[in-house]
C-alpha cells in the first residue's frame, strides 16, 4: 500500500482572524467544542494516513504546539519552515513539509478545517492514484488550492 501523509499548515499570521480590539490570537489554538482547531485537524486525518506532520513558521510555535499535541495524546511530527529570503507563506510550508516526510501521497490542509470529513480526505487520496496532483473544485469552477 502507498504511504500517505497529511501536512497540516499551522504557521500563518491569521490576519483575517484577528480583531482590532484584542491581542493576537493563534487560530490553530482557538477552541471549538472544547478542543483547539489544530487537534480537530489532526484527529480528522490521523486514521487514514500513515503520518501527520504539522508545519509551523518558527521554533516557539513548534514548542507550543508540541505541548498541546502531547496533552491530547497525539504523536505528530512538527516541521519548522525553511527560511527563504523574501518568500514565506503556505508554499514554503508545503515545501518544508514535503522535504521532511517520505510519502507516495500527501494531503495538505490548513489547521482551520475542523469539519473536514475523513471520507473526503480518503476520496482525495483515491482520486490521486496515478496522478501528480489532485485539486478539489467548487460547483462554480473555483479551485480549492488547499
Amino acid at each position: 500500500m502507498a504511504k500517505r501523509v497529511a501536512l497540516i499548515l499551522a504557521g500563518g499570521k491569521a490576519r483575517r482572524f484577528q480583531t482590532k480590539q484584542d491581542d493576537w490570537q493563534d487560530k490553530a489554538l482557538t477552541e471549538l467544542s472544547g478542543k483547539p482547531l489544530l487537534i480537530h485537524a489532526v484527529e480528522n486525518v490521523q486514521n487514514i494516513v500513515d503520518e501527520v506532520a504539522v508545519c509551523v513558521n518558527d521554533e516557539e510555535r513548534k514548542a507550543k504546539y508540541a505541548h498541546v499535541l502531547k496533552t491530547h495524546g497525539l504523536n505528530v511530527k512538527i516541521v519548522v519552515d525553511e527560511k527563504i529570503s523574501h518568500i514565506s507563506g503556505p508554499n514554503v510550508a508545503i515545501m518544508s513539509g514535503l522535504k521532511a516526510v517520505h510519502a507516495d501521497y500527501c494531503l495538505t490542509l490548513p489547521c482551520d478545517m475542523p469539519f473536514l470529513q475523513p471520507s473526503v480526505a480518503e476520496h482525495m487520496f483515491t482520486e490521486a492514484e496515478g496522478f501528480e496532483v489532485v485539486v478539489p473544485m467548487w460547483p462554480n469552477g473555483r479551485l480549492e488550492t488547499l
